[in-house]
């Protein structure tokens, strides 16, 4: 019993039509649920209530606050993932189901993750590093990773915000080699 705009009918006029049979599907358009899959290491930070930041692709990018109504107890058995629902108002009509968007959800965490560019880590026998210039030589520091997001790695630890990572042209960096303002090695003279 709500107000809302029919978006499919699977019966015909004139068809019988059983009691417990569903045959038309109507949405309300005045507030839409954004599903999304958090990973199990996150989950334990969210909760109902929280707000979340919405962008939708679709819509030049244009940014949406929403509310948490519902966290999933239940994981997926492939991705490990639980589904959260983000109620998002709708007042103009233009967000419409099946949109893509991503989501960032506001958490009590007291955590900064940096993501940067995957070519940039390294994988070493005793943990994984990351070429930075400091001071105009390079450094390699130790990192902890926790997954993958926006075509990166994130980092939990290692990094601050506004450290300089060296990205390409790793394989010729060394320890204190001294790195150009391009972030290119220059020979010691």
């Amino acid at each position: 019993p709500f107000n809302g705009i029919i978006t499919s009918r699977t019966m015909e006029v004139g068809s019988h039509v059983l009691p417990s049979n569903a045959f038309i599907k109507i949405i309300n358009t005045d507030s839409m649920l954004v599903v999304v899959d958090v990973p199990e290491n996150d989950i334990s930070a969210i909760n109902e209530g929280q707000r979340a930041k919405i962008q939708v692709l679709a819509l030049n990018n244009r940014q949406l606050w929403g509310k948490i109504v519902n966290k999933n107890v239940d994981a997926n058995q492939i991705s490990h993932t639980y589904q959260v629902k983000i109620a998002v108002p709708n007042a103009d009509g233009k967000l419409m189901a099946g949109m893509v968007c991503k989501a960032s959800i506001e958490t009590a965490k007291d955590e900064t993750n940096i993501i940067i560019p995957y070519q940039a880590v390294q994988l070493m026998p005793d943990g994984r590093y990351v070429w930075c210039i400091v001071d105009g030589k390079s450094v390699r520091k130790k990192v902890e990773t926790k997954g993958f997001a926006n075509n990166g790695v994130i980092i939990t630890q290692g990094l601050e915000p506004g450290d300089s990572v060296i990205v390409e042209g790793r394989q010729k960096v060394y320890e204190g080699g001294r790195v150009n303002e391009k972030g290119e090695m220059r020979k010691e003279k």
